[in-house]
């Protein structure tokens, strides 16, 4: 197994590092202040948001589809 990271995989992962800075691609170095998503996070996310939000009146019951999902 190669040792290090396979940089194009990871930079895949965050839609954000898709970008370019003055012709260059974007470099992230991560902070405090903040985090870049994962692709797989903001798509889970989007779903859940879209399909799967609980009624608001009963804030306690959660679909079991969800339960299995998350």
């Amino acid at each position: 197994m190669p040792l290090g990271f396979d940089v194009a995989r990871i930079r895949d992962d965050f839609p954000a590092l898709h970008q370019q800075v003055n012709g260059q691609p974007l470099i992230y170095l991560d902070n405090a202040a903040t985090s870049h998503k994962p692709r797989i996070l903001v798509e889970r996310l989007q779903q859940l948001y879209s399909y799967r939000t609980p009624s608001p009146t009963k804030p306690g019951l959660l679909p079991s589809s969800i339960l299995r999902t998350y």
